[in-house]
């Protein structure tokens, strides 16, 4: 990638400006031809004058002699006095130069504002015109190229003298022959007269034009390569927007370079700036007079100027003023004295009550001004965080937090220390403060032990045990919510629903089945909420999902389908305090083998999640949709998601979604041949501990089975997943999780060559599968059909791997309707049958390719190859990178589509094309870079470098 000349003189690494870095190499190596100016425009810290000093350099290098200026801020620029400052040392050196003396003697009067050394102090009687002055400078340019072509660059050109401008626009719209400009300024601190003459020179093609936009995340790793981490880049980037000077500035403070742009401001222009300030980055300028005390002409005055400096903008928002930058609002803040300050707050907080504004609208300004013990201010504050409670629960637990901060230390006051207590929690919790929450749950539980039950401990109990589940704490989750519980067995009303589809969750993840499916048919019962009330759906949701995990296929995806339609009809703002029943109800449907009619509704509940910051339901809701896309045979868009989601799961410190999270992703990673993405999760399922007996940790050990397997340890395989599931019988595992391990521990017994145990192991996964249907059933006949193979009985393996893979289609599991084709393939062809082993052999190959599962996929095409059917090799590891310079524009973008997961329909959605469009370009795609699946693709873009070859193997 070209960044720059790379030369000694790099202090740090020029990124994310390759466009308009080889947009200058054009105009450099075409001395006589058009275009010959380049523009750079942009906001103030985007890095216009870094990128000119490059510009410069790399112009020396291509042997041209560059002229500098730059304009200036402070004072009353002299007429020409930017130009002059580019021209006049050159010329003072070179005005023995042939031509350039007799030049200066013919235009004296024109070029003596350029070039004041150089020019004779006699001068004609006629007063110079515009156009003789630019002939003069034209010439006098052109006779300076005589030996070395010329590169002037000009930056800051916003601040330049009109006079200059005048004359630079003239001269570049026909440049003299070997000179080149190079321009950078704020567009909008630009005289429109001059940015009129750079719109024409576009039109006309005599100059390229750059806008600079702030860098992207990989750009910012690569500017600030080595000095921060991945999780405060982030933050980083996020605090900036990507500004490249505040980037560099942030962590060694930036206040410098932001308080030199606000120094010249005159007095009153500060003060209304400072008051702009605590208003807020978007404000309403009608409010500056009650802050600031100063006569309205005078405050219009002073706006005018912020303008004008480019501080201050228009809002989006009709009627409203901006900070041009967050951080230059802080700047402006800072400059002012806290006493000021608050009195300022104070002012904007009676000046928006007067207005009859939300409350959430000016309680910053009393969270500013109040003292403890203001029970008004309290009150504003408690308003705020109800009125944001689902649209933002990290600012209503900031104004439950703050109010707490004012209530005084009052007996009197406990009980509404309560009330502001769970309710800080709460919103904290869905915000994402998980251990924090906990313990001002535990905290209000044992503020109000003395009292009997009430809503309000209930709510604490919910909230204490929502959070300890979620952290692994499922034990300590269940007994909290037994005491409510115990203490009126028969409540039957909304929050007792509600403890009780928390406790069914927690007793689930604990392992306790037998409590948890209690839990779920007390949720049933008909004296409990039911539809189409809230609780009713949620109570739906929560029993499904135990119900279906327990075998009950039928009943459970019957309460999941009802409860879906259910959510359905719930408008957004419903829906908002219920993104986890939507988690709960595409989990049961996913099991029973119907997540397609959930994706949908769990996309909006994913899209409603991101909206409000509700970032522990997002985690959840980002786990599940990984585990439907990995059932459905979306691998790449499964690992997206679940790579999202064990990052906000690791930024939670949840125990419980890490697990879940790394479990599904070892899958995903296993399938698509990832070895190096193996490895890593497999340290997460590894350290659990297998000695508590929970359902969590028997999935960890299902999946570190999976993981020792696959590196060829069938042994290990077998004793860790017996010992993490409870026994030879897997009793911590659920039905269907129960005949999948079976499955597994099958292909271990058979690759020891222990028959015997392969055959006791199939026994008991017939078992399971009796207990249940589904994907439990096909798994056992999947197991089954391996151990018949093995014993040489071919009719009957073929008859049950052809049960387990019309099963798996019916679940809609192609990637293990595809493993079983594949063993009904090795039956058929034992049997002689090779015309028809070959045909389930390819429909198993053309099933992997499409889910990208690259492993799988090799090895179906290593078996075909000994049935004498040979396939173009899929490869990428050798793949040159030059590759993709043959992917057109169009073509580029799709693949960076594809790449992050996006399907064909939702291409065409967002690129505003055809899916038959969007097809095309996909096969295109695939031929140029000789891929054959979306996540070779993927591979290909993002981690051709970093990805190990999948091993050509097929379980």
């Amino acid at each position: 990638m070209l960044v720059g000349p790379s030369t000694s003189r790099h202090r740090r690494r020029l990124v994310g400006r390759d466009a308009e870095f080889n947009s200058w190499d054009v105009v450099l190596r075409r001395p006589d031809r058009s275009p010959r100016t380049l523009v750079v425009t942009g906001d103030p810290g985007l890095g216009k004058s870094r990128l000119l000093t490059e510009l410069r350099d790399h112009a020396t290098d291509l042997g041209h002699t560059a002229l500098t200026a730059q304009g200036r801020q402070v004072g009353e620029p002299r007429p020409f006095a930017t130009l002059a400052a580019a021209l006049d040392p050159f010329v003072a050196r070179h005005r023995d130069t042939t031509g350039v003396g007799s030049i200066l003697d013919e235009f004296a009067s024109e070029l003596r504002p350029l070039v004041p050394s150089s020019a004779p102090g006699t001068a004609s009687l006629a007063a110079p015109t515009t156009q003789r002055r630019v002939t003069a400078t034209r010439m006098l340019l052109e006779a300076l190229t005589e030996h070395t072509p010329l590169a002037v660059l000009i930056d800051d050109l916003h601040w330049a003298d009109e006079e200059s401008l005048d004359l630079l626009g003239q001269v570049c719209r026909r440049p003299p022959t070997g000179v080149a400009f190079g321009l950078a300024y704020r567009p909008r601190q630009t005289p429109g007269s001059f940015t009129a003459v750079v719109d024409a020179m576009l039109v006309a093609g005599d100059a390229i034009s750059h806008l600079l936009s702030p860098l992207s995340i990989g750009d910012a790793r690569k500017l600030l390569a080595g000095e921060i981490q991945e999780l405060d880049l982030h933050r980083l980037h996020a605090l900036t927007g990507g500004v490249p000077q505040y980037l560099l500035a942030l962590p060694a403070g930036i206040s410098a370079p932001l308080q030199a742009e606000l120094a010249p401001l005159n007095e009153p222009a500060l003060l209304v700036a400072q008051a702009a300030a605590v208003l807020g980055p978007d404000f309403d300028p009608a409010l500056i007079p009650a802050l600031t005390e100063l006569p309205s002409g005078e405050v219009v005055e002073a706006l005018d100027d912020l303008e004008r400096r480019d501080i201050l903008r228009f809002s989006e928002t009709p009627g409203r003023l901006a900070f041009r930058h967050p951080l230059v609002r802080d700047a402006v803040y800072q400059t002012s004295g806290g006493g000021w300050r608050r009195l300022a707050h104070l002012r904007a907080a009676h000046a928006l009550r007067a207005g009859q504004l939300p409350a959430e609208s000016w309680a910053h300004h009393v969270e500013q001004s109040a003292t403890v013990g203001d029970h008004e201010a309290i009150d504003v504050l408690t308003r705020a965080g109800a009125s944001v409670r689902w649209t933002s629960p990290g600012s209503a637990a900031h104004w439950y937090r703050t109010a707490l901060r004012l209530l005084p230390d009052d007996p009197a006051d406990n009980s509404r220390r309560a009330e502001l207590m769970v309710a800080e929690a709460e919103a904290g919790l869905d915000a994402g403060g998980l251990h924090q929450s906990r313990e001002v749950f535990l905290n209000t539980l044992h503020l109000l032990r003395a009292d009997g039950p009430s809503v309000l401990r209930s709510r604490a109990g919910i909230g204490a045990a929502k959070a300890a589940e979620y952290g692994g704490r499922y034990d300590e989750a269940d007994a909290i919510l037994s005491v409510d519980l115990d203490a009126c067995p028969t409540r039957t009303d909304a929050t007792a629903a509600r403890l009780v589809q928390q406790r069914a969750l927690a007793r689930w993840f604990l392992g306790d089945r037998m409590g948890a499916r209690e839990d779920a048919e007390r949720l049933l019962a008909p004296t409990m909420p039911s539809l189409p009330s809230v609780a009713g759906v949620v109570s739906r949701c929560v029993a499904a999902y135990v119900l279906v995990l327990d075998g009950e296929l039928s009943e459970g995806s019957h309460h999941a389908e009802l409860a879906g339609q259910a959510l359905d009809l719930l408008p957004d703002a419903a829906l908002l305090e219920e993104l986890f029943a939507v988690a709960w109800c595409t989990w049961a449907l996913q099991a029973a083998g119907t997540a397609d009619s959930a994706i949908s509704r769990h996309l909006r509940a994913i899209a409603l999640a991101r909206r409000s910051e509700q970032v522990l339901a997002l985690a959840l809701l980002l786990t599940v949709q990984g585990n439907a896309f990995r059932s459905l045979g979306r691998l790449a868009e499964a690992r997206r998601a679940l790579l999202e989601a064990y990052e906000l799961a690791r930024l939670l410190n949840s125990d419980h979604l890490v697990s879940l999270a790394a479990m599904f992703l070892v899958e995903v990673a296993v399938l698509q041949g990832d070895s190096s993405e193996t490895a890593r999760y497999a340290e997460v399922v590894a350290a659990k501990d297998h000695g508590r007996s929970n359902w969590v940790t028997a999935c960890c050990a299902g999946a570190n089975g999976r993981i020792l397997l696959d590196a060829g340890d069938p042994q290990s395989c077998l004793d860790t997943v017996m010992s993490g599931c409870g026994g030879p019988e897997l009793p911590r595992m659920d039905p269907a999780g129960r005949s999948a391990t079976f499955e597994l521990l099958v292909r271990a017994a058979l690759t020891r060559r222990d028959r015997s145990l392969a055959r006791r192991l199939a026994t008991a996964a017939a078992k399971a599968g009796r207990e249940t249907s589904g994907s439990a059933a096909a798994y056992s006949a999947l197991a089954e059909s391996r151990v018949l193979l093995d014993l040489g009985n071919n009719t009957t393996a073929s008859e049950r791997a052809s049960s387990a893979e019309q099963l798996f289609a019916a679940m809609s599991m192609p990637i293990e309707a595809g493993l079983a084709r594949v063993v009904l393939s090795r039956a058929l062809r034992a049997d002689g049958r090779r015309a028809s082993a070959v045909s389930e052999l390819r429909a198993a190959h053309h099933a992997f390719t499409a889910a990208g599962a690259a492993r799988l996929e090799e090895g179906a095409s290593r078996e075909l190859r000994r049935h004498g059917v040979h396939l173009a090799p899929v490869s990428t590891k050798d793949q040159p990178a030059d590759r993709l310079g043959s992917l057109s524009r169009r073509e580029h973008e799709v693949a960076e589509h594809v790449a992050r997961g996006l399907t064909n329909r939702e291409i065409a959605t967002v690129m505003f094309l055809s899916e038959k469009t969007v097809e095309r370009h996909l096969s295109s795609i695939f031929t140029k870079l000789n891929v054959r699946s979306r996540v070779r693709l993927a591979t290909f873009l993002y981690g051709s470098e970093e990805t190990a070859p999948p091993k050509s193997c097929l379980p």
